[in-house]
């Protein structure tokens, strides 16, 4: 069962680099739960947002084990 939200908006400009949408290439589950998040504030900036979850960078996750 997933365990998070994924996002639904396709004109996010921070989509790519957010891991609860697909654009950044995250793969839902066949169950994925979908919302619409809000956004407060300007949209340059990705904090604004209710669900904004940044992507770890490359080096961040070869080096987790």
């Amino acid at each position: 069962m997933p365990d998070y939200d994924m996002c639904a908006l396709d004109t996010c400009p921070h989509r790519k680099r957010c891991r609860r949408h697909l654009d950044s290439g995250t793969r839902p589950d066949p169950m994925q739960a979908w919302s619409f998040f809000i956004k407060r504030g300007p949209a340059t900036d990705p904090n604004n947002c209710d669900g904004w979850w940044p992507v770890a960078s490359k080096t961040t996750q070869n080096t987790k084990k």
